[in-house]
């Protein structure tokens, strides 16, 4: 029988750390804070399998800082360090720790990072030592709030807009852990869009819609609820994202968690037993049943592997580095000498742009394959899949389709961030995602091929 147990910790910053990362914002820290951040740990057990699922409201996690979290947790707990997923919202409204765009607010930086690996550590040890026996149920529901975001203007450039003839995913993953009293102990929600309707104007720490997506299921359900994204490295808001968009935040979360609910309440009714006991005589004759809810003999099987990919010829390291500094120093002279909102904008997305540009050649520097971390958690006829990608959505369409599984979930942000894979032809139309991407054309490919293969083997 299967065990969990729920632990959450708020991972709240100061207003010294810098704040979101729009390569358009003019400002450095945020204001306040909209709604909290937490980091939730999910521990699973079937008494032989072990595993924690750790949830935090956060954009990405670089692989080293990912992997010091991890390790963390594996000290604390006992637990493999192949048994511990790290998986973020990827709201784009929060903290930056993981760049140093800004040298002046590194030791700010590097204490809230400390702060998220210390909450994460007790969060976890919290949902170890809450376990309870709890029935698993999966299933999945539909919403259309996603939009693919690859928008071709006339001049032919691909811009991160709003494309609505473009693929997306509908699915809401739902994945419901129930005691045996009935009473829901943890909601899992996947969907795949990006978090991007608070963007470059927006001045408030927040979770954007996967915070909301919580809180909903939450006040509907009971129990903890964890987000995990999807394969949404071309799915976003819609016309509805980048700006201060709070209302779009609101009902686009409330529209996934309220589908969610649904699916969940449906999961735990479908999952009762009748048994028809007699009578009773009033003014018709009324059916009496008797309704229970049986606990499943269920288990756990995880996989962890690695998957290999070719990556594309890369600005040489010197040359990226260069300039991104010069371009750095440049946003320090014009943001510590009055510049104008305009020119300071103007520096600091070329300079973002240029430390993800440099970042990459740095990453994968004299490298012509790199692996790719895979992890695979099990429960009967559905699988949660994790890899630290940006994986386009017809990645995650296509894995769903050839899963021997009733229900898939796969999600990219999961143990770090190794860029975006884009499918093949996005290659020839261009556009962030494939500029940005550190993969060959052929890499989704071959990766959507590897997993199915790997799939059906488990």
């Amino acid at each position: 029988m299967i065990q969990i147990g729920v632990g959450r910790k708020d991972i709240n910053p100061s207003l010294d750390v810098p704040h979101a990362g729009w390569g358009a914002q003019t400002h450095i820290f945020a204001d306040g804070i909209e709604s909290d951040l937490y980091t939730t740990a999910l521990y699973l057990t079937d008494g032989t399998t072990n595993s924690i699922l750790i949830d935090i409201d956060a954009c990405l996690y670089l692989i080293d800082q990912s992997n010091q979290v991890r390790e963390a947790v594996a000290e604390a707990t006992g637990l493999p360090f192949e048994q511990i997923r790290l998986s973020v919202t990827h709201a784009h409204s929060g903290p930056i720790f993981w760049s140093d765009y800004y040298k002046s607010a590194e030791a700010a930086r590097q204490k809230y990072f400390q702060l998220m690996l210390t909450q994460t550590v007790e969060a976890a040890l919290e949902a170890k030592h809450n376990r309870v026996a709890v029935t698993v149920e999966s299933g999945v529901g539909a919403c259309h709030v996603g939009v693919n975001r690859r928008q071709r203007l006339d001049s032919g450039r691909v811009i991160t807009g709003a494309n609505a003839a473009g693929p997306m995913d509908p699915d809401v993953g739902v994945v419901r852990f129930e005691d045996a009293e009935g009473a829901v102990v943890a909601t899992i929600v996947h969907y795949s869009a990006h978090p991007t309707t608070l963007g470059y104007t927006y001045k408030l720490h927040s979770p954007d819609y996967p915070g909301v997506v919580k809180r909903v299921v939450e006040q509907l359900s009971g129990g903890t609820c964890l987000f995990l994204q999807g394969a949404t490295g071309n799915v976003g808001p819609g016309p509805e994202g980048f700006l201060s968009n709070l209302t779009a935040t609101q009902r686009i979360g409330t529209i996934i968690g309220a589908e969610a609910v649904k699916v969940s309440l449906e999961l735990g009714a479908n999952a009762l037993q009748h048994e028809f006991v007699g009578v009773t005589e009033s003014g018709a004759s009324l059916g009496i049943f008797n309704t229970t809810k049986p606990m499943k003999e269920q288990s756990i099987r995880t996989l962890h592997t690695h998957i290999s990919l070719p990556l594309r010829e890369l600005t040489p390291l010197d040359e990226a580095k260069a300039t991104y500094t010069r371009l750095a120093e440049e946003l320090d002279r014009l943001q510590t000498g009055g510049g104008s909102a305009e020119e300071i904008s103007a520096v600091s997305f070329q300079m973002k742009r240029a430390f993800l540009n440099w970042d990459t050649s740095r990453k994968y520097n004299g490298m012509t394959h790199t692996d790719i971390e895979v992890q695979v958690l099990r429960i009967g006829d559905m699988v949660l899949i994790g890899t630290p990608l940006e994986p386009f959505v017809e990645i995650g369409l296509h894995i769903k389709a050839h899963s021997p599984f009733r229900v898939t979930l796969f999600s990219g942000y999961s143990n770090g961030h190794l860029g975006y894979l884009p499918i093949a032809e996005a290659y020839a139309q261009g556009g962030y995602e494939v500029i940005t991407s550190p993969f060959a054309q052929g890499a989704a490919e071959l990766f959507m091929e590897k997993m199915t293969e790997l799939l059906n083997r488990l």
